[in-house]
């Protein structure tokens, strides 16, 4: 989906409504020199920012905000080798969180971060981030078929997109 944003400063509409001592500090921060240097960026990398900057932040919005970044400049091999870089250290971050609220949510952004680290290249990275997944043995069909296609995907250095397998 894509995210609101005001069309002059490209700032990302979090919420439906702000206080008047929320817009004050708003406007404050896209005075900044640190909102300028990402206002341009990806919209999910830019909400990322601001939700860092406004403590609306948590560990699995920083990291779905910055994997929907990478899908977003999928065209743009620089951009998503800078996202995928913020990314690995954020799902470290997020990581234990993750897996004891949703082991299945860590399932995903485990995954999802291999992907993303396969896809710009960082082979290396991308097993790595596999190993820990296929350290958790999952009974899930579905993420057995993920493991495999990823570890053949990153053996043969296959930097395709590729699409996630799904139940049908």
């Amino acid at each position: 989906m894509p995210v609101p944003q005001c069309p002059g400063s490209r700032f990302p509409v979090t919420k439906e409504v702000y206080s008047d001592a929320e817009k004050t500090a708003l406007r404050a921060l896209v005075l900044t020199p640190e909102y300028a240097a990402v206002q341009n960026e990806a919209s999910y990398y830019v909400m990322d920012f601001v939700m860092a900057k406004t403590g609306e932040q948590t560990p699995e919005s920083h990291v779905w905000l910055l994997l929907q970044a990478t899908w977003q400049v999928r065209s743009d091999m620089a951009a998503y080798a800078r996202y995928a870089a913020e990314l690995a250290p954020a799902m470290d971050a997020a990581s234990d969180q993750l897996k004891s609220e949703d082991p299945e949510n860590w399932y995903f952004y485990q995954l999802s971060t291999a992907n993303v680290l396969r896809q710009s290249g960082d082979f290396d990275g991308a097993a790595q981030r596999l190993a820990v997944v296929e350290a958790e043995p999952s009974d899930q069909p579905m993420i057995n078929k993920w493991i495999e296609l990823s570890r053949a995907m990153i053996v043969a250095r296959d930097s395709r997109s590729e699409e996630i397998p799904r139940e049908d």
